[in-house]
Formats: C-alpha cells, structure tokens, sequence
C-alpha cells in the first residue's frame, strides 16, 4: 500500500490533516468530507527535555485514528471511548502518519480501523471504540485552526 506524502515539514508545523479530496493542511475543517482521511504528526515530548523514544512516537499518533476514522461531512459527533494499538515494528524517523481504514456505526456506537505508517510504509494500527453524542457535535468548519500549508 503507497501513503500519500505530506507537504514539506520543515516549516516548524508539527501536524497536518489530509484527505482524498483534499490537500493537507492544519485544519480539519478543510477535510469535512465523506472521503477517506490521513493525519501526520511529529509528536511533542510528553517529557520537558527527553526525547519520545519510537514507541511513544507511534502511540501518540495513534490517538489521531479517532479523528481520522470519526471525522465526517459535519465534523465529530463521537465521543472516543478506547483505542487499541498494534505495532509491527516501531516508526521509522520523527513523523508518524495515521490513514483510515473502516468506520462502522449501529445504535450509538462506532468502532474505526487506521493503517499507521512512516515514511519506509506501513507499521501496525489503531482501532477506536466510540459513542455517539450529536449534542456535542464538533463542526471545524468554523475551527480555530486557520494556518493553511501552502
């Protein structure tokens, strides 16, 4: 399976989202589509001054897979309740991206699949279990995340 590559990442942005109909950007709202999704994170230390070791990297990009699996014409109308992450082996470099795979709804209740990958190609997964709560619906049409990647 081929990943698309993200935008240069030399700019000091440490996130991007993407999708199949549309370029990457900072903003999830640019992404409000029924179209597959992808995030790509370099993440920040969890620790003031120590160095994420892969295996931090890879778990804290996985947190995106609720994003990347939830996020739909009007935005987010889950609540993530877990995630499970599988790795084959650890990431290769700084970046980590995270693809969706499936998102399966019924009464209330979502689960989501997302491929993790590097740039060496895919390197294990994240599955999200969620609940729905339209009330609560994040629409980033309007979100607070203006920066575009040009």
């Amino acid at each position: 399976m081929t990943f698309p590559s993200p935008p240069s990442l030399d700019d000091g942005v440490l996130t991007v989202v993407g999708s199949d109909v549309g370029d990457w950007s900072r903003s999830p709202g640019d992404h409000q589509n029924d179209s597959r999704k992808r995030f790509y994170n370099s993440a920040i230390d969890v620790v003031a001054g120590e160095a994420n070791s892969q295996f931090v990297r890879a778990v804290m990009a996985a947190e995106a897979t609720s994003l990347v699996t939830n996020l739909g014409t009007h935005g987010v109308g889950y609540i993530n309740g877990d995630l499970t992450v599988g790795l084959a082996r650890l990431p290769v470099g700084e970046w980590v991206g995270v693809q969706g795979d499936s998102h399966w709804a019924a009464d209330g209740i979502a689960v989501g699949t997302a491929t993790l990958f590097d740039r060496s190609g895919a390197f294990g997964s994240g599955m999200t279990t969620a609940v729905s709560n339209p009330a609560a619906q994040i629409d980033f049409a309007n979100d607070p995340f203006p920066l575009r990647i040009p």
